[in-house]
C-alpha cells in the first residue's frame, strides 16, 4: 500500500513589515466592532506587505521547497495552486509558471474556493494524487490584499505570503500524511444567528473517531492565525489545551490566509523537540467550512 509524505516546507512573507496601527481599516473596525486597543488580548502586533505579485511570491516558495527536496523540476508529477488572487491576474497563466519554476511535465491544478481551507483541501488533492500512483507533488498557498481597507478585520490581521511543501511517496524526514476529514454546513450562511460549534464539534469527533485518538494523543495543533479569543475559543471547545495550541505566529506573522498551516508546521519544526511517531493535527476555517489534516512525524528516514 502507497503513504504519502509531507516535506520540504518553506515560505515567503511580504518583504515589508508594517506595526498593526498602520493598517487603513484599523480605528474603522475596531470602533464598529467595539475592540479596545489590547494587543496582548487579541495578538495583534506585525503584518507583512508585499509590492510583489502573487505569481512572485508563489515562485520563490516553490523554488525553496524544491532545492530543500533535492528533487529537479522533471522529477515533479503535478502542481497544486491554492489562492484568492486568480480572477485578479496576480497569479500568472500555467505554462508559464511551469516554464519558470522547469517543471517539465507537471500537470497543473487550482484551488480557488474555500478562502482559508485551500491550502489543507490542497493538501488532500496531492496525498490523494500520491497515493493513487503519483511520486511527487508540489503544493502552494499564495494570496495577497490587494484592497488595504480590508487588511485588518474583526478576526484577523491579514499578510502577504507564500507557502509551500511536497508530498511525495518516497519516505523521508517530514511527516507521514495520515489522512484528512473536510464539511460544511450551508445553513450557516442563511442564519446568522447560527455558530459554526456544532460544524466543529461534529468534523473533530468523526476525525479523532477515524483515526482512533483522542485530542490528549495530539502533539500539537497548528491552526490559522486569526485573533487569539477567536483560535482558543473555537479550539478549545474541541478539548485542545493552550499547550497544544500553535500561536507563537498570530502576532509575529499575522493572518496569510490558507497558507497560515505549512507557516506555523514550517516554524514549529524548526523549534520543537524532534520526537518520532509524534501527531500534529492541521486545522483550518472558512465561513461554513472545517477542515482537519493529521500528520505522524518520521525522523528516521
Amino acid at each position: 500500500m502507497r503513504t504519502a509524505y509531507l516535506a520540504s516546507t518553506a515560505y515567503v512573507l511580504g518583504e515589508q513589515a508594517h506595526d498593526y496601527r498602520d493598517a487603513a481599516s484599523f480605528e474603522a473596525v475596531c470602533k464598529q466592532h467595539s475592540m479596545p486597543d489590547f494587543a496582548s488580548v487579541f495578538g495583534w502586533g506585525t503584518y507583512w506587505r508585499t509590492t510583489r505579485s502573487v505569481g512572485e511570491l508563489l515562485v520563490e516558495s516553490v523554488a525553496s521547497t524544491l532545492a530543500s527536496s533535492g528533487l529537479r523540476g522533471c522529477d515533479i508529477d503535478a502542481l497544486v495552486v491554492c489562492s484568492s488572487n486568480f480572477e485578479s491576474g496576480q497569479v500568472v497563466d500555467y505554462l508559464p509558471l511551469l516554464r519558470e519554476l522547469q517543471l517539465d511535465r507537471a500537470f497543473p491544478l487550482g484551488v480557488t474556493w474555500g478562502d482559508c481551507t485551500m491550502l489543507l483541501a490542497g493538501l488532500e488533492v496531492a496525498r490523494a494524487q500520491v497515493l493513487a500512483g503519483l511520486d511527487n507533488v508540489l503544493v502552494v498557498s499564495a494570496n495577497r490584499i490587494e484592497d488595504e481597507a480590508f487588511r485588518f478585520q474583526h478576526y484577523a490581521l491579514f499578510s502577504d505570503g507564500a507557502a509551500s511543501c511536497l508530498v511525495t511517496s518516497g519516505r523521508r524526514r517530514g511527516f507521514e500524511m495520515l489522512g484528512s476529514l473536510a464539511r460544511s454546513n450551508a445553513g450557516l450562511a442563511h442564519d446568522p444567528k447560527e455558530d459554526d460549534t456544532r460544524l466543529f464539534r461534529e468534523v473533530h469527533e468523526q476525525f479523532m473517531h477515524r483515526q482512533q485518538i483522542n485530542t490528549a494523543d495530539l502533539e500539537q495543533v497548528v491552526c490559522s492565525n486569526v485573533f487569539l479569543p477567536v483560535l482558543k475559543i473555537k479550539e478549545g471547545r474541541q478539548g485542545v489545551s493552550g499547550t497544544q495550541l500553535y500561536v507563537d505566529n498570530v502576532t509575529r506573522v499575522g493572518h496569510c490566509f490558507s497558507a497560515d498551516s505549512l507557516i506555523n508546521l514550517c516554524d514549529y519544526q524548526a523549534r520543537a523537540q524532534q520526537v518520532h511517531g509524534g501527531l500534529v493535527m492541521l486545522t483550518a476555517n472558512a465561513d461554513g467550512l472545517r477542515c482537519q489534516t493529521l500528520l505522524q512525524r518520521v525522523s528516521d528516514a
